[in-house]
């Protein structure tokens, strides 16, 4: 491990160059009983999700999401990350905010068809999505399965849609079992065992169970589960029957088939929950045994309630284990261990009185296990543009053709993470970097540690720390900071966290520290969220005091989230968001975000530096037509060059202030007074978004965007000094100088979007956007064509063609129209070559200039190592 990390280490720095900031904080994976997984994917920004495609079953999807507009483009713009645990469901999950045309996305690729469903996260910063695995089967000897080297494919039980059937009551205490620690879900697949005797289990109402089949039995390990321990010898289990290609749907099935499904489904899930006791992991065998008996009524109904009380007394759980055996005489008062559950039943007050408040025992730990996941990549990118215009010399208009290498540049990215865990405890390690070379002359080289930190978590005491470079995940913190992060949740629906550090981002020499608290309520229930404090200081005055949190409520295919920041010292809200979404059983799925906060956020350091953080946006051009003069970028006017093409310096330095905060301080400003310069520094940015999609059938999806935003002004702020005859600003106070900034004014798109599977090739994944947007000076139209197709299992190939068209208010015109081509070839399941191709075509008619035609073509070409 060490190794590999110098190894990895001493490539990335030795080939440098500027990428986007890490936007993803953690992928998690969590396996349940059934074999279900739930993804977690936590971003380090807030994010809204919109849609996901295709909607139910595949075996690649997409999810699409949103970056609100007051999280700066340099943060997140460029950003593509391969970093998936060791899973047997999921092969690739690619996070990617390269390709700003298709917007931010979410790549899945499973190993088989599976089912799935997406959902906001439980808090404002995460996406959910839980995936239903498909079958498989029992893998031939030398079949090849698609799964990576050494892992093996887990005997799962089909997903079963069948009529309701009468079934035993479900095991006591389903709030507290969901709340137990569960076993680690990157645990290794149950190794082969060899095949036991035991004896038959008779028949179990309501339900007469079919006869047992000759067939070999699933294998058992080595170590009889009962029969010489003074418990009752485990069942013999039945082979786990694989759902046949062509079968018919559930709701038509006889009732004998639909029993077998349901036996067959038991019989896995036995099989789990009898490994795990075995291991000694005790809540993996509850879980498993509770999940057994979630379903109809089934052969193993009985055994199962039996053995979840063997499983929760051995945990220390005496008081529920009671409750366990109590019901299975309830439900089998004649059932084939009825005297051994009364002896039982007889012992159990004696060890654990009903009126003691013991603290139960806590689960013998298991053996530690280790894995480690990670990805580097380095690509190496170069851009050039041709501006061929006219130029106006002695009266007479003569050719002005120019061009430029615009961009080259050789990135690094690197993600790496350690784990070591048990049924008790979850340690990992995390290492995130980029290092940018930018091969030009006039651009200069950046690298960045985003993550480095030694993650703690206790699943039996529930608590958890965090140390190290890390991302805000609450606490009112905002950005990526140095520091301890740690919570420990108590009376099964609470937490208590806190967070100390200092930010990691420097603004004028100055790094704010901060303290805070938050409590969480509802962790573990629908409805819930977090209240907290946070006071953050610099050059020793309060930078930044505020209150704030969060409600949300989480169910499957109902989520809504309000989140709220008040800045006490400036007396204003400075983040209100509510945003939630709506998933209906007809196949249409509704979205919507209300966003209201300050840019940037509410802070002292705004007066300082407002000016530049409020502008970052703007960006100036070398006009055509003449090139010692500078044109004012409009995103909406200017849409596909990247800053890079041409850029020049604004002359208006002086709105730059040229005083750090201490010494302002040191020059008699008081805290106050900072304050109020702060707030004219600062400007509101609103939005809101509404998506509505229906899914057509199983290859079709149609739906639509609506989106409205604005940003508001600024008034004058500083001390401008002028020139007494030409009465142009010449230099400033100590505070700098800020002209008024006048409003953004309303801008709106509306779109309308297509998305097919299995259209132009097999596997892939095409979509069509037609939008319109219109703002105070410009308006434009767009047609957007989007292809993803994965050609084997080596060859992916990703298209786009664009055409918009954009006007303005003077009379200019501009058309753009746009080419990119990506082909990638995995060397192995683990590396992956990429090839990237754009070009771009613009012509502009200039209301006042000369019109100007502009090409630009770029290629990008490296490789992603994911190990």
């Amino acid at each position: 491990m060490i190794l590999r990390l110098l190894f990895i280490l001493t490539l990335l720095w030795s080939v440098s160059m500027q990428a986007a900031a890490e936007i993803i904080d953690d992928i998690t994976f969590k396996e349940d009983a059934k074999g279900e997984l739930d993804v977690t994917i936590d971003f380090t920004v807030p994010v809204q999700y919109l849609r996901h495609f295709p909607r139910r079953k595949s075996q690649e999807m997409t999810i699409y999401f949103n970056i609100p507009p007051s999280v700066p483009r340099k943060q997140w713009q460029g950003y593509e990350s391969n970093r998936s645990p060791i899973s047997s469901i999921v092969r690739i999950l690619q996070v990617s905010t390269r390709d700003t045309r298709t917007g931010p996305k979410i790549m899945f690729q499973f190993h088989r068809p599976a089912e799935f469903s997406v959902t906001p996260g439980r808090n404002s910063q995460s996406i959910l999505v839980h995936i239903k695995p498909g079958v498989v089967g029992q893998q031939k000897s030398g079949a090849a399965t698609g799964l990576p080297l050494g892992i093996q494919p887990p005997e799962l039980p089909p997903v079963v849609t069948a009529a309701p059937v009468v079934a035993p009551a479900p095991s006591t205490d389903a709030v507290a079992t969901a709340a137990e620690p569960a076993a680690p879900a990157t645990a290794e697949p149950a190794k082969p065992q060899a095949p036991v005797v035991a004896k038959p289990v008779p028949e179990r109402p309501p339900i007469p169970a079919p006869k047992r089949p000759p067939a070999a039995a699933i294998p058992a390990r080595d170590a009889q589960l009962g029969g010489k321990d003074g418990l009752p010898r485990f069942p013999e289990l039945d082979p786990v029957t694989p759902e046949k290609p062509g079968t018919q749907p559930a709701e038509v099935l006889s009732v004998e088939e639909q029993l077998k499904k349901f036996n067959s489904q038991a019989s896995a899930l036995m099989a789990k929950g009898r490994d795990a006791m075995l291991k000694g992991e005790l809540f993996a065998a509850i879980d498993a045994f509770n999940a057994v008996l979630a379903l109809p009524a089934n052969k193993y109904s009985e055994d199962a309630q039996l053995w979840i009380g063997i499983a929760r007394e051995r945990s220390g759980q005496q008081a529920k284990a009671r409750l366990e055996f109590e019901l299975y005489l309830k439900l089998y008062p004649n059932g084939a261990e009825r005297a051994w559950v009364t002896q039982r039943l007889a012992r159990l007050p004696a060890a654990v009185p009903a009126q003691t408040s013991a603290k139960p025992a806590a689960p013998r730990a298991t053996k530690m296990e280790f894995n480690q996941y990670g990805s580097l990549s380095t690509y190496y990118h170069i851009g050039r543009s041709w501006t061929n215009t006219t130029k106006t010399e002695g009266g007479v208009e003569v050719p002005d053709n120019t061009s430029k290498t615009d961009l080259s540049s050789l990135v690094g990215v690197v993600s790496m993470t350690a784990r070591a865990y048990n049924n008790q405890f979850d340690n990992r390690l995390v290492f995130q970097a980029n290092k940018s070379q930018n091969l030009l002359d006039n651009s200069r080289s950046r690298s960045r540690i985003s993550a480095a930190f030694y993650d703690l978590r206790n699943r039996v005491h529930n608590y958890s720390a965090r140390v190290g470079v890390q991302s805000a995940a609450g606490g009112g913190v905002l950005g990526r900071f140095l520091g301890v992060s740690a919570g420990y949740g108590f009376l099964q629906d609470w937490r208590a966290n806190f967070s100390i550090g200092q930010m990691t981002d420097e603004v004028l020499g100055q790094k704010p520290k901060f303290n805070s608290v938050s409590l969480d309520f509802g962790v573990n229930s629908p409805l819930g969220g977090s209240v907290y404090l946070i006071n953050q200081t610099v050059a020793g005055i309060t930078d930044r005091r505020a209150t704030g949190g969060d409600l949300r409520y989480f169910e499957q295919g109902k989520t809504a989230l309000a989140t709220l920041d008040y800045d006490v010292q400036f007396k204003s809200v400075n983040i209100f968001t509510l945003q939630g979404t709506l998933n209906l059983d007809s196949g249409t799925d509704y979205s919507f975000m209300l966003d209201h906060r300050k840019s940037p956020s509410l802070s002292v350091m705004n007066a300082v530096y407002g000016a530049v953080a409020t502008s970052a946006e703007q960006f100036y051009w070398v006009d055509p037509n003449d090139p010692n003069a500078c044109l004012i970028y409009n995103p909406f006017y200017d849409p596909v060059l990247t800053p890079t093409l041409n850029p020049c310096l604004s002359d208006n330095s002086f709105a730059y202030t040229p005083a750090t905060l201490s010494i302002l301080l040191q020059s008699g400003f008081s805290l106050d007074e900072l304050v109020d310069l702060a707030k004219k520094r600062t400007a509101i940015t609103n939005q809101a978004q509404f998506s509505v999609s229906q899914r057509v059938n199983e290859k079709w999806q149609t739906g639509t965007d609506f989106t409205v935003s604005n940003t508001s002004g600024m008034p004058e702020s500083g001390t401008p000094i002028r020139d007494p005859e030409t009465g142009e600003v010449v230099t400033t106070g100590i505070e700098g100088y800020f002209p008024a900034t006048p409003s953004s004014g309303v801008t709106w798109t509306l779109g309308g979007r297509i998305s097919g599977t299995d259209v132009i090739a097999t596997r892939d994944q095409s979509t069509l956007n037609l939008s319109y947007t219109k703002g105070p000076s410009t308006q434009s139209t767009l047609l957007l064509l989007n292809n993803r197709a994965y050609l084997s299992d080596i060859w992916t190939l990703d298209g786009t063609l664009r055409g918009m068209r954009i006007t303005d208010t003077l009379g200019g015109k501009q058309m753009v129209y746009s080419v990119v081509a990506k082909a990638g070839y995995n060397v192995r399941t683990s590396l992956a070559l990429e090839v990237e191709l754009g070009v771009d075509w613009m012509k502009i008619t200039y209301s006042t200039y000369n019109p100007a035609t502009i090409k630009r073509g770029y290629i990008s070409s490296g490789f992603r190592w994911d190990f």
